[in-house]
C-alpha cells in the first residue's frame, strides 16, 4: 500500500528559509541603524558640550593671561625698585663715609683756591675740580690733599688758565683711602 502525506512538510522550503534569513538580517540592520543614529546624536551632543567647555576654558585662559602679564610687569617693577633701594642704601653708606672726608678736602684748599666739585666714583676714585689764582696754588692744594687722612695718590689730572676770568681751572684725581671712615 502506498501512503500519501497530505500534511504540510515539517521542513521549510527554500523560500521560507530565505525569508527567515532576510527577516533576521533586516532586524539586525534596523538595530544597527538605530544604534548608530543614537550614537551620532550622543556624539553631537557631547561635541556641543565639549565645544562649550572649550570656549569657557579659553575665556578663563584669556583672563588669566591678562593677569599673568600684569603679574610679570609687577615683578619686573618690583625688581627695579629693589635694585634702586639697594643703590640708595649704597649712597647713604657712601655719604656717611664721604661727609667727613669732603669737609677735610674743603678745609685743605689754600687761599685763592676754590673747590667747585667733589666726585666719588663707586670704585673709590676721588675727583676734585675747582679754580685757583695760579698753578702754584693748585700744586699747594695737591700737597695739602696728600696729607689729608683718607685721601691717597692725589695727582693733577688737568690744569689750564681760562680765558674769561684768567683763573686756573684744575682737575685732580686720587682715591679714597682707608682713613676716610
Amino acid at each position: 500500500m502506498t501512503r500519501i502525506n497530505l500534511l504540510r512538510p515539517r521542513l521549510p522550503s527554500r523560500q521560507s528559509a530565505q525569508r527567515l534569513r532576510l527577516a533576521g538580517v533586516g532586524a539586525a540592520l534596523g538595530l544597527a541603524l538605530l544604534l548608530s543614529l543614537s550614537a551620532s546624536l550622543w556624539a553631537g551632543a557631547a561635541g556641543r558640550l565639549a565645544a562649550g567647555a572649550l570656549a569657557r576654558v579659553e575665556e578663563q585662559r584669556a583672563r588669566e593671561a591678562r593677569h599673568v602679564a600684569e603679574w610679570q610687569a609687577l615683578k619686573a617693577e618690583t625688581r627695579a625698585l629693589e635694585a634702586r633701594a639697594a643703590l640708595l642704601a649704597q649712597v647713604e653708606r657712601a655719604a656717611v663715609r664721604f661727609a667727613p672726608l669732603s669737609g677735610r678736602i674743603w678745609a685743605a684748599a689754600p687761599p685763592g683756591c676754590s673747590v667747585k666739585q667733589l666726585i666719588l666714583a663707586p670704585t673709590g676714585e676721588l675727583i676734585v675740580k675747582g679754580e685757583a689764582e695760579s698753578h702754584r696754588e693748585v700744586a699747594d692744594f695737591v700737597d695739602r690733599l696728600r696729607t689729608v687722612p683718607g685721601v691717597e695718590r692725589m695727582e693733577v689730572e688737568a690744569s689750564s688758565r681760562t680765558t674769561g676770568s684768567g683763573r686756573v681751572a684744575f682737575s685732580l684725581r686720587g682715591a679714597m683711602g682707608g682713613g676716610a671712615q
